[in-house]
């Protein structure tokens, strides 16, 4: 275990991605298109904005709400606490307070 020692105000809460480790501040929603099984978010909709998917222009269905926009795979993203030190995420698990 490594102790590091951070001020209250530093953790932010962010949202962490089981499948690329990434974290992220602003989940999207992923959809998947119920004719050919492309998963993708609304940027990446067939027309930029819609659940209309990009291979086949056909309607998806909403398949998280808290998914990863840099490799938008059907994992739901974890909601935690987190300090960003020198470009990189530290992911705080177990918080002992220390007065």
């Amino acid at each position: 275990m490594v102790a590091i020692k951070i001020s209250m105000g530093a953790a932010e809460k962010v949202w962490y991605c089981p499948t690329c480790e990434e974290v992220t501040k602003e989940p999207v929603a992923l959809y998947q298109c119920n004719e050919c099984g492309t998963t993708f978010s609304r940027e990446n909709s067939a027309d930029g904005k819609s659940q209309m998917c990009p291979d086949c222009n056909k309607v998806a269905s909403e398949l998280i709400a808290h998914g990863c926009p840099d490799c938008e795979e059907g994992d739901e993203c974890e909601e935690v606490m987190a300090v960003e030190a020198d470009g990189e995420w530290i992911i705080i698990k177990d918080m002992v307070l220390v007065q």
